[in-house]
């Protein structure tokens, strides 16, 4: 007897995901991308901090050095349109190289090469600050107007090796030349109010690295309209802080607008920087950091000190110590903190005594 056997065949099934199975596992992907953005953006963050301390660090430690060698601290800057502290300490950031390219024989800083007035010095930027261009041109321009080009020597408006606005690198940190605390100065001399100072009268501010005393002494004597430096006197040492290295801000970050406005090797453009309760300068919110800033992200950010971390602001004291300080800090401290004599008690968490009260301080520093 004969069996037929039949079978019967199953359609094959393709395996795969189904268009909604694709869905939610691309969301679940971007979900986790999401949280996990952050984590990464904050890390990267940290890493970018932690190298401009590590910048600070190395400024600290250089004006310290040119401290231990000169018997002084270096001023902010020698004179108009000479050389600033930037200059000043090269060589003891390890950039003898850079220092040896400021020749003094040549004159001011429209005399020297270009080269040496856009020379980049790591040290000097923020990694968290974003620019464009780390020059800056004088005279006018794409990203600088208010730092004009040297009429003293009758040098021209533009710079004859380029054709184009004299140009000089920039750099995200500053030193503290003063506070805004009212100055009474030597007899003969205007005080200086809420730190509205001028050339004049720029040595007798009450900050760690004021401008140098006047005269500065050039090729020709004393006063003269030459263009070499022959010898200039700091105003400041270690010695004459009388508040405390470690209680006395030395340098600090700017924001992103105030450092590509200003040459850092440029004695015209305003190399260091007030801080404190009362914004310099008619009421402008140029040289302080606050928490109601006007200027955005993109707009340049702070104008004055400040920074591109979030929530704090990098400053080196007169000791060396890096601290981050809040954005959040009580602006009576920063001025504190900026006098070298003000014998002010303070702490930056629970605030000081204001200078400009009735029964404040009124500061009178020994040039």
């Amino acid at each position: 007897m004969a069996f037929t056997v039949t079978t019967t065949r199953r359609p094959l099934q393709q395996s795969g995901f189904t268009l909604v199975e694709l869905l939610v596992v691309i969301a679940i992907i971007g979900i986790l991308v999401a949280l996990l953005l952050p984590a990464v953006q904050a890390a990267r963050e940290a890493a970018r901090r932690t190298s401009c301390i590590n910048h600070m660090k190395q400024i600290g430690l250089a004006t310290h050095n040119y401290h231990d060698t000169t018997g002084n601290l270096p001023p902010m800057r020698i004179d108009d349109h000479q050389a600033t502290w930037a200059v000043l300490i090269l060589p003891f950031l390890e950039e003898a190289a850079v220092a040896d390219l400021w020749d003094n024989d040549l004159g001011c800083f429209y005399d020297q090469s270009y080269e040496m007035r856009t020379a980049q010095i790591a040290a000097y930027y923020c990694p968290s600050q974003d620019h464009a261009d780390v020059t800056a041109a004088s005279g006018g321009g794409a990203i600088i107007e208010r730092i004009p080009a040297d009429n003293q020597h009758s040098h021209p408006r533009r710079d004859p090796q380029t054709g184009a606005p004299w140009a000089g690198s920039i750099a995200d940190y500053r030193p503290i030349s003063s506070s805004s605390c009212f100055i009474q100065t030597p007899d003969g001399v205007p005080p200086i109010a809420r730190g509205n100072y001028q050339g004049n009268n720029a040595m007798f501010v009450d900050g760690a690295m004021p401008q140098a005393r006047r005269p500065v002494n050039y090729r020709g004597g004393q006063g003269s309209n030459g263009r070499q430096v022959v010898s200039f006197r700091p105003v400041t040492s270690f010695a004459k802080i009388i508040d405390g290295t470690s209680k006395t801000l030395m340098m600090g970050e700017v924001g992103r607008v105030a450092s590509e406005n200003i040459q850092v090797f440029n004695g015209d453009s305003l190399p260091g920087y007030p801080i404190g309760e009362y914004p310099a300068y008619s009421g402008s919110e140029r040289r302080s950091f606050c928490k109601n800033c006007t200027l955005s992200d993109e707009e340049g950010g702070d104008s004055g000190f400040g920074s591109g971390h979030p929530g704090v602001v990098v400053f080196v004291m007169c000791d060396g110590s890096v601290p981050t300080i809040s954005r959040d800090v009580d602006p009576i401290v920063l001025d504190n903190a900026a006098t070298r004599a003000g014998e002010e008690i303070y702490t930056f968490d629970d605030g000081g005594v204001s200078c400009h009260s009735p029964t404040g301080p009124i500061t009178s520093p020994t040039p």
